[in-house]
């Protein structure tokens, strides 16, 4: 008699391969992020991704190296530079479908 493997019932939540996708994304788009146009965009620094709920969506947390980075601005750049980062992000990783990205902007945290 053959067993059948279980399939996860936790797809493309937190397990190990979206914690994995989360890392090659973070990588592509620090890469990503100095190679765009937008000279502002060098001065962010991805500091965390993570599903959002799943893995087809990714929540992207984005710090300034800077300190005279206004949140508005920053997202509204991210959302310009959206499409360039997707395609990015997909020449990096090997799926069939290129994650959603949601961008949100965590102040820096003043030196002590």
């Amino acid at each position: 008699m053959a067993f059948k493997r279980s399939r996860s019932k936790n797809r493309g939540g937190s397990g190990r391969k979206a914690l994995q996708l989360s890392r090659q994304v973070q990588k592509a788009l620090l890469y990503a992020l100095s190679e765009t146009n937008d000279d502002r965009l060098h001065e962010l620094y991805v500091e965390a991704v993570v599903p959002a709920p799943n893995d087809k969506r990714l929540l992207v947390t984005v710090t300034p190296m800077t300190d005279d980075f206004d949140p508005a601005d920053a997202l509204l750049r991210l959302q310009h530079a959206t499409p360039f980062l997707r395609e990015q992000v997909a020449i990096a990783i090997t799926r069939k479908r290129v994650p959603e990205l949601v961008f949100q902007f965590k102040p820096r945290e003043p030196a002590v």
